[in-house]
């Protein structure tokens, strides 16, 4: 059974997954910076960059991919 989504298509639920964590993380670096949490700050930290490149490297592959079709 072959899918008939596009790339694009099928880029959208990982696309809202890897944004909402985004969100998530930066929230919780505002809270740990109200708490004053180092510790709640650099995991936070960590799971943002993570995350973001994640969501770059998703994006370019999704580029190189319709490149690919294109041609």
């Amino acid at each position: 059974m072959g899918s008939n989504l596009t790339p694009r298509q099928k880029f959208i639920v990982p696309f809202l997954i890897f944004s909402a964590m985004i969100v998530v993380g930066v929230r919780s670096i505002y809270k740990g910076m109200l708490l004053h949490q180092n510790w709640r700050v650099a995991l936070a930290a960590i799971g943002v960059v993570c995350f973001t490149t994640m969501l770059g490297m998703m994006l370019i592959q999704l580029g190189k991919q319709e490149r690919a079709q294109k041609k």
